[in-house]
């Protein structure tokens, strides 16, 4: 009689095991992708303030949203 138990208990402790393991890697991927956005943002940042050191801006500089992580392509 103690075998059905400790089955249902087994397969509870799977199930909550698998949730918690499918929790974690949702965590892990939004950590990279914000990490990912940080890094693209200080690149982006760290260009600007050197191009404008050297000769000026760009009008890259303020097209904003952008996926080229350098801010460049020219202008269209």
């Amino acid at each position: 009689m103690g075998g059905k138990s400790a089955k249902r208990e087994a397969r509870a402790a799977a199930a909550a095991s698998r949730e918690e393991a499918q929790n974690f890697r949702n965590q892990t991927a939004s950590l990279q992708k914000r990490t990912e956005l940080a890094s693209a943002k200080a690149q982006r940042s760290l260009m600007r303030s050197l191009r404008a050191r050297g000769s000026g801006f760009f009008e890259s500089d303020f097209l904003g949203g952008r996926s080229d992580p350098l801010g460049g392509g020219g202008s269209t």
